[in-house]
């Protein structure tokens, strides 16, 4: 049971013959518990329609807070038939919790909702959003910033009722309606374009997959209200010759507004990037472009300083450049462009291309992330991203993740040479602290080269700190040879007491090292005590503990003053009397 409502079980749904199967068989489920899934809606529906704060498989969403989500993004299974990520199928026996749940929201929140998302689950059939999820809308329309129905499995006429809500709220800001794909017909496409356009709040939408290149007036309608837009994502569209002449049209004339905009996935190649660049070339507001995964030639984008002059992030996923390309990419680089962010990731860059690369980022003060995530590069490349690495301080993160960099000799040897040099003390403070590595995916931990926590280290805001950590991490950790006590020879007298406080220390240990490491736990006193006698005990200490030249003065007793009776005294021996 979820409150009063029945959950379904597994011999319903063998009884409904809607087993894995059903499913599997029109390719919208993998080999994976439609049931269990779906079990997990209802307790969220329900939980949601309480207002209770809801933990879902490592997401927070706090309905106090003004914010419902049901998303299954973390849940989602893959489709090994239609190789894409689907959507959890709608199910009549789940009707009853939907309808709880809009009834909870349709009371409302007594600050108003401000976001509302549904991700990955297909709505109830129509006219359950008009009648039962548009109302919520309506009752938070001076509060709601955020609207977001992604892979719902919307339809033409639910697509009019978002723009009528759109076309009547001043304060939404956000509308992602990506992945709805059977629903954008002329008529919807019109009344969204008509609600966008002008619009005073709203200034982000997402239309990636929802297949609008299929028809060059539903196209045209999307792009005639997106002029007074910040940010337009349309990926994975199929969008052809005849939509990519109706972008380029939009760029060249859109020269106020569009700040970010995406074509991601649409594999236009090379003709329609000639086509494409002359409509960037007019626009002078983008500042971040995305054309992943379209198979476009470089030189009709890099090599054309009118496209990139005014480029602050430039993403080129998976189009393919391999040698050539890179080498067109680092003389882009020399010329140190306003360039701030390049994801040239999944592009088959070899080794060799490293060199020119590395001479690149020596020259350039500008670009502050790169990503060279699974290309081709292996241990041949370290020599040459580590020179740049210790010529460049405007470089924050790296990413090296995905290639066949070996973790015992190319990325030890990288983090060795460039973020923290153990060859010596002084070494470890020249080493470089702004640059963010990642050579590997999660939190990979190997004792080996300490990739997480120097990418943490490297996170922190204050230089000394950022020192202070990696010469602890050096000295009891990396480099057992770097621990000698000779070394400390020469520390002066007045910084021994800070020597001594860091042979205390170890990250992870007794709260030194929060933020650095996961977890921070005790120790014991063996190794705290060990270190101490030793750096004491081989530190050139004579003047603390050697008497220096010349001679003490005695210091004079005081002879009190007595009364006369007191002042005589018995003889020892027993004279006097």
């Amino acid at each position: 049971m979820v409150g009063d409502l029945p959950l379904i079980g597994a011999s319903h749904w063998q009884a409904l013959g809607l087993g894995y199967q059903y499913w599997r068989d029109r390719g919208v489920a993998g080999p994976w518990s439609v049931n269990d899934s779906l079990v997990h809606i209802q307790r969220v529906l329900h939980q949601q329609g309480q207002g209770d704060s809801v933990f879902w498989r490592g997401r927070a969403n706090s309905w106090q807070e003004g914010i419902v989500a049901l998303t299954t993004e973390y849940i989602c299974r893959w489709s090994p038939k239609k190789q894409k990520y689907s959507a959890i199928p709608y199910h009549p026996d789940i009707l009853p919790h939907w309808e709880a749940f809009s009834e909870a929201q349709r009371s409302g929140n007594e600050h108003g909702l401000k976001i509302f998302q549904i991700h990955d689950i297909q709505l109830p059939p129509s006219p359950f959003f008009a009648n039962k999820l548009v109302p919520i809308l309506n009752n938070n329309i001076t509060s709601l910033t955020g609207l977001e129905l992604r892979s719902c499995n919307l339809v033409s006429s639910e697509i009019v009722c978002i723009s009528q809500f759109l076309s009547e709220s001043s304060t939404l800001a956000t509308l992602d309606l990506s992945a709805n794909k059977d629903c954008w017909g002329v008529d919807a496409a019109n009344s969204l374009a008509a609600a966008m356009k002008n619009h005073p709040a709203l200034f982000f939408v997402n239309l990636s997959k929802c297949n609008l290149g299929r028809d060059s007036d539903v196209l045209s309608a999307v792009l005639d209200g997106a002029v007074t837009l910040k940010s337009l994502l349309l990926e994975d569209n199929n969008i052809g010759s005849d939509g990519v002449a109706l972008i380029a049209d939009f760029l060249a004339g859109n020269t106020t507004a569009l700040n970010v905009f995406s074509l991601d996935g649409n594999d236009i190649g090379a003709d329609n990037a000639i086509t494409l660049s002359r409509g960037l070339k007019k626009n002078k507001e983008l500042r971040q472009l995305c054309l992943g995964s379209n198979n476009i030639p470089l030189p009709t984008i890099i090599g054309s300083k009118r496209v990139t002059i005014n480029l602050t992030h430039i993403d080129l996923n998976c189009n393919y450049i391999k040698t050539q390309g890179a080498n067109l990419i680092a003389a882009y680089l020399e010329r140190n462009p306003i360039l701030s962010d390049l994801n040239l990731e999944s592009n088959r860059i070899p080794s060799s291309a490293a060199k020119v690369l590395s001479c690149a980022l020596k020259k350039n003060t500008n670009l502050q992330h790169l990503n060279l995530s699974y290309n081709s590069l292996s241990n041949k490349c370290i020599p040459f991203f580590a020179d740049a690495l210790k010529n460049n301080t405007s470089l924050l993160s790296l990413d090296l993740v995905g290639n066949n960099i070996k973790v015992d000799t190319g990325r030890k040897e990288l983090i060795a040479s460039a973020i923290c040099d153990t060859t010596s003390l002084q070494a470890v403070a020249n080493s470089n602290h702004s640059c963010k590595l990642t050579m590997s995916e999660g939190r990979y931990k190997n004792g080996i080269t300490f990739e997480e926590e120097m990418r943490n280290i490297s996170a922190l805001d204050n230089e000394g700190h950022k020192i202070r950590y990696k010469v602890v991490l050096a000295l009891f950790a990396m480099s057992a040879d770097l621990f000698n006590p000779r070394n400390f020879d020469n520390v002066p007298l007045e910084l021994m007491p800070y020597l001594l406080e860091i042979a205390q220390q170890q990250v992870g240990y007794n709260g030194f090292g929060k933020g650095v490491v996961e977890n921070v736990r005790k120790r014991k006193s063996s190794n705290t005590l060990r270190r101490l006698y030793e750096v004491v005990h081989g530190w050139n200490i004579p003047l603390l503990f050697v008497r220096g030249p010349g001679k003490l003065k005695k210091k004079r007793k005081r002879k009190s003053k007595k009364a006369d009776d007191d002042e005589w005294t018995p003889n020892s021996r027993g004279k006097g009397y």
